[in-house]
């Protein structure tokens, strides 16, 4: 298993030297990949309008991944949204029929002006027979199933801290219609992936870095060089993506992540920190040389403090219409450049179940104190986003809340 290093830390080089050695391929594997992948591409390039399913797509939307306790965060993130104004139209992806609930699908979502989508419903049987469909995977699935053109994908624990419907019309949007956001870890990527996905690095010429002098592969960064994608990795939690642009982006990453636990997801982590689906859309458009846009400002991490010890609870991730206006000011010196707004609050550490949070919140003796989890946020935003937080969960559980039912108490974990 690859070593975890945040993006900022340099003392540690993940050279080509020591990526090539933490997962073991062989020369025949790389072959018989190169020559899969290969082929895939080939389909992608020349017949992506037959690939896709048959069905309209227009507009644009919000996209989450919902089933089962994931619904309940969904629900959470959901009215954020609308309390912040957003009027983008919601769906909620929902993977088999068994997570498939009545209430929320037929009456909650509904009031929040958004609607389930059942996979059953939306993909023939035979085209999924014979594939091992989970987890990260329905990320790929949902996007192509979804009715809308130009899509923000949002994970269930991911919750909006501004209005994003105006994303959509402004840079880097507009120009790229691809908008990633980076994770706070290093990236970790086998360096023969390139060679599998056909793609030349130029190990004579650095593009980033401290140090463009220094070619030594045994102690410069691997992913400085031309040809690779840099450091830091990304995540997937939040993303925008247009399908009508980007449908090749789009049908290539749904290979990645098909093939991803077993292959792709391995290769492009080696076991780091978040492996998964994280960086399968991105190497997508960066194979297919479609254009897309990686937030600069790096990830934030939110917490508390406790004994002089820092415990994060959250990745805070940027707004990038704010992002790409910074950018802009090359000539302006760091410490003179306007900051970078808060966009999302991607809340893992722990999920908004209350199971969860009552262990994290309460302490002391006899659990009679309490904490606040996000220091340093009220201030950031300009509202006291955590109580708003609870505030949505209390009416959600308790009240009619803004959904004018009260969730469905089977899916929330910690609550009988």
């Amino acid at each position: 298993k690859v070593k975890q290093k945040f993006a900022s830390d340099m003392d540690f080089a993940f050279s080509k030297e020591y990526l090539s050695g933490v997962l073991q391929v062989t020369q025949e594997q790389i072959d018989d990949l190169h020559m899969k992948h290969e082929n895939f591409k080939y389909l992608v390039e020349h017949h992506a309008d037959q690939l896709l399913l048959p069905g309209k797509s227009a507009g644009r939307g919000i996209v989450y991944v919902g089933g089962g306790k994931f619904s309940w965060l969904d629900v959470i993130s959901i009215q954020q949204l609308r309390r912040l104004g957003s009027t983008l139209p919601v769906e909620v992806f929902i993977p088999t029929e068994e997570e498939y609930e009545a209430e929320l699908c037929e009456f909650i979502l509904p009031k929040l002006g958004g609607r389930c989508m059942q996979l059953a419903e939306l993909i023939p049987q035979q085209t999924l027979q014979g594939f091992q469909i989970t987890g990260f995977q329905y990320k790929s699935l949902a996007l192509l199933v979804s009715h809308f053109d130009e899509i923000l994908f949002l994970d269930s624990d991911n919750v909006p801290t501004s209005n994003v419907d105006h994303l959509f019309k402004a840079e880097p949007f507009t120009s790229t219609q691809a908008v990633f956001w980076p994770d706070s870890w290093a990236r970790t990527t086998h360096p023969q992936l390139y060679e599998i996905m056909g793609l030349e690095v130029n190990e004579r010429r650095k593009v980033r870095g401290n140090d463009l002098t220094n070619l030594d592969p045994a102690t410069s960064h691997f992913h400085d060089f031309q040809g690779t994608l840099g450091n830091p990795s990304t995540e997937t939690g939040v993303f925008m993506l247009n399908k009508r642009t980007h449908r090749k982006t789009l049908l290539l990453s749904l290979y990645y992540n098909i093939y991803g636990p077993g292959y792709y997801y391995p290769l492009m982590c080696q076991g780091g920190a978040g492996e998964g689906d994280k960086e399968t859309f991105i190497f997508a458009g960066f194979v297919l040389k479609e254009p897309t846009y990686l937030v600069q400002k790096l990830a934030w991490w939110i917490g508390f403090h406790d004994d002089d010890e820092f415990h994060a609870k959250a990745l805070g991730q940027h707004d990038p219409v704010s992002d790409f206006k910074r950018s802009k000011l090359v000539k302006v010196p760091e410490d003179k450049k306007p900051d970078v707004d808060l966009g999302f609050m991607h809340m893992g550490y722990p999920k908004l179940f209350p199971e969860m949070l009552m262990g994290e919140v309460l302490y002391g003796e006899g659990n009679q104190q309490h904490r606040r989890l996000y220091q340093d946020l009220t201030r950031k935003l300009g509202y006291d986003f955590e109580f708003t937080m609870w505030k949505i969960m209390a009416q959600s559980l308790c009240d009619v809340s803004d959904m004018g039912a009260k969730f469905p108490l089977t899916h929330v974990p910690g609550i009988e």
